[in-house]
């Protein structure tokens, strides 16, 4: 009898095992991956959030700092001092406060300094700088450029040339620090810092279906790129990103260890309900970060990566579709006379009107700056051109703004949705002869 219990107990502690070990191969590992795979897609999806976010502060950087290099009184001021009508020291009398009042309304702008033939004229900040080496940086540049010069605390300087027609006049040096606006958008469980385009050394490719995932022994990267230079890493522990997953997974694994076989059951049963309710709710997460990645931030239109994505979705379906390319005339001076928060009102209100001018089947597509793309369905070109019409009457007689605001479009018609890049081309070629046709 002891011998056939004993047998038994084993059998029945066979059985648990093997139950168990059954429970954990296809059930545990399966939802694991699963999860974990949900869980990089959701950290995805927020570093395309906070990428927008940080690109469009290097950007808005970058125009600020020509915004001030393009003032007319100065640059005139300067034209005299190289014709010989004016001191180096009377250029500085003459320009110095209209500089201070520029520099004045930079946002995230430590240092500002005016370079003139080797030697610094206006210098507002507190950091020493060595003229020799803002020669050297400058010399031979001809068009606008930027350097990251803290990889971890967000900071970075602009340089600008003067021009006058194509003599450069002087240089403009902006240093900025933009910490506290990507701390706003960072958790702390994710690290952000720039890197040089293509240095991934020590990492290795994580998922086969995203270009710039990686991992190491603790951390899951994401790497985007900004321009040939420099790229941003985003970076956050597994221990943090996998912490909910192996807490509930490595809890039912333990119970499944210590029950019966059909106490196993429930709690498998129990415990695949529990998942699927997790596996829900950081769904809902991934399409809210998702969705919040398709929308431009600032217009409340649709972004740029939903028409990328648009397009992939959609290459191979026949469609008759009006493509309308249309921008803010005047935009630059705009931004230069009022102010880029003025500017960024001027766009808020733009989007606005053409959102509410169109149909909900219709896409109102922020291209970049002050560029909108319309995606118009089943309707002729001379119907559209009538409701541009009418958008830009309603956008001229506006009250919200004590200056005149007008857009220039251009329209191309496509028959596929693949045909869709060559439409926005010619779009935009018909924009710009329109814009230079009218003034």
């Amino acid at each position: 009898m002891n011998t056939f219990l004993k047998r038994n107990n084993m059998l029945l502690i066979a059985m648990m095992i093997v139950l168990s070990v059954t429970i954990y191969i296809t059930s545990f590992v399966p939802t694991n991956n699963a999860l974990e795979d949900m869980a990089v897609d959701n950290f995805y999806h927020i570093t395309e959030a906070q990428f927008s976010t940080i690109n469009h502060s290097l950007n808005s950087n970058v125009e600020s700092t020509e915004s001030i290099s393009s003032r007319s009184f100065i640059r005139d001021e300067l034209i005299r001092y190289k014709s010989g009508e004016i001191s180096l020291s009377e250029l500085y009398n003459s320009t110095y406060s209209k500089y201070y009042e520029g520099v004045e309304v930079i946002e995230n702008a430590t240092q500002a300094i005016r370079l003139v033939d080797g030697e610094i004229l206006v210098d507002i900040g507190e950091t020493n700088i060595d003229v020799t080496t803002l020669v050297d940086k400058t010399n031979n540049l001809t068009m606008t450029k930027y350097e990251i010069t803290s990889t971890t605390d967000y900071e970075m300087v602009v340089y600008s040339p003067i021009y006058d027609g194509t003599e450069i006049l002087g240089f403009d040096i902006i240093h900025y620090s933009f910490k506290n606006s990507v701390e706003l958008i960072t958790t702390s469980d994710t690290e952000i810092k720039f890197i040089e385009s293509g240095s991934v050394d020590g990492l290795y490719e994580l998922r086969s279906n995203y270009n710039k995932i990686y991992q190491t022994n603790s951390d899951i990267i994401c790497i985007k790129e900004i321009n040939d230079n420099y790229s941003l890493e985003f970076s956050t522990p597994k221990t943090i990103l996998f912490e909910e997953i192996n807490h509930v997974l490595s809890s039912n694994v333990v119970l499944t260890l210590v029950i019966t076989f059909i106490s196993g059951m429930i709690i498998y049963l129990i415990s695949k309900k529990f998942t699927k309710d997790f596996i829900e709710s950081t769904s809902k997460n991934h399409d809210y970060y998702k969705e919040k990645a398709m929308i431009d931030s600032l217009t409340k239109t649709y972004s740029r990566l939903f028409l990328d994505q648009f397009l992939m979705e959609n290459t191979d379906n026949a469609t008759d579709t009006t493509v309308v390319m249309t921008d803010v005339n005047n935009f630059k001076l705009i931004n230069d006379e009022h102010g880029h928060i003025v500017g960024d009102e001027v766009l808020r209100y733009v989007g606005k009107c053409l959102k509410t001018s169109f149909r909900n089947n219709d896409y109102v597509i922020r291209y970049g700056g002050d560029e909108f793309i319309i995606l118009v369905n089943n309707v002729n070109k001379e119907t559209t051109i009538n409701i541009l019409k009418r958008i830009n009457e309603i956008i001229k007689q506006n009250k919200e703004f004590p200056f005149e605001i007008t857009l220039s479009y251009g329209i191309s018609f496509v028959d596929k949705f693949g045909n869709l890049d060559k439409g926005i081309e010619e779009a935009d070629k018909n924009l710009y002869i329109n814009k230079y046709s009218n003034k």
